[in-house]
């Protein structure tokens, strides 16, 4: 197993939540964390860019996201360099 950094980027539809004032009408960063970090966790890809792209449409899979950004760094991954990293963007037409 190897170690890998995830940094993500949401933006979501928030008018749910200024309506209604309530925590279930607000997408839950928290549950969303806990999925990828379990995907991740369970994952075996050869390619950087395939779970970063797997990463990506966990997180767009929920209606109210509008804009996601995800970047996986793979640390130690090449000789004379901190990281290699993959970033993918999605925004939801």
């Amino acid at each position: 197993m190897q170690e890998v950094i995830v940094n993500l980027e949401i933006e979501v539809d928030i008018s749910g939540a200024v309506i209604r004032d309530h925590e279930d009408a607000i997408y839950n960063y928290k549950t969303i964390t806990k999925a990828i970090i379990t995907f991740v966790s369970e994952s075996s890809y050869n390619l950087l860019e395939k779970l970063t792209y797997e990463v990506l449409q966990l997180i767009m899979n929920d209606k109210r996201v509008i804009r996601a950004k995800v970047e996986i760094d793979k640390p130690r991954a090449l000789r004379f360099s901190d990281s290699v990293s993959v970033e993918l963007e999605a925004i939801r037409e």
